[in-house]
């Protein structure tokens, strides 16, 4: 369902930036741990039941939250690392997985002495902040993922698309060396340094066209 829903915001020139589909996901996963909050408050600190449904809806917003987050993290992981440092980089990211479930069991180990109203309450306001300050850097961001990707004047993309065989010699090169998928993939800047035209041609052409150049 998010792939379609990214699928479909994006034919719509809609899709949001990574940061704030990742902001996105921190505020979901922080929706969640305020249904444990209420689950805590309604079972008076272990001395009543609480109903399962607090449950049900914590489980529901991890996991949407977690949709946010994760798969888009290792996505843009492996647009933005380079070439030769993909799989390493991707290794850091799982690795980054495992110090989070291994300070989750700490975390969790402090329930009986603090309170679970406490942990489930500070994880809350913890993923709000940092979803604050995520939201407020997006911006930054990603003018450093894509420092060339931005609007294109259509006058300057039809100026520079109309020149004779640039649209050809771009397309044969980024075909040739296999790195853009459709006109939204990713073209290195080695296509620019093949082409024998302005490098500027080729990330005006490629930004024109809807994909990104990096």
């Amino acid at each position: 369902l998010f792939s379609v829903a990214w699928s479909k915001l994006g034919e719509m020139g809609r899709n949001p930036a990574t940061p704030k589909k990742m902001t996105l996901g921190l505020v979901l996963t922080g929706i969640g741990f305020l249904a444990m909050v209420a689950a805590a408050l309604e079972s008076h600190g272990g001395d009543a039941k609480a109903s399962m449904w607090w449950l049900v809806i914590a489980y529901f917003f991890h996991t949407t939250g977690e949709l946010c987050i994760s798969p888009v993290g290792l996505s843009m992981v492996t647009k933005l690392a380079p070439l030769r440092l993909a799989s390493l980089m991707m290794g850091v990211w799982f690795l980054i997985n495992f110090v989070a479930n291994w300070l989750a069991g700490i975390i969790g180990s402090y329930a009986e002495s603090l309170g679970e109203l406490s942990i489930f309450g500070g994880l809350a306001g913890t993923l709000f902040f940092f979803a604050i300050v995520l939201w407020t850097l997006s911006g930054t961001l990603v003018r450093w993922m894509h420092p060339r990707h931005g609007w294109i004047p259509p006058d300057r993309f039809i100026a520079i698309a109309e020149r004779p065989g640039v649209i050809q010699d771009l397309t044969r090169l980024v075909l040739e060396k296999s790195l853009a998928v459709g006109l939204g993939g990713i073209v290195s800047n080695n296509v620019s340094a093949a082409y024998q035209g302005s490098p500027d041609d080729v990330h005006t052409v490629i930004a024109g066209l809807g994909g990104r150049s990096i």
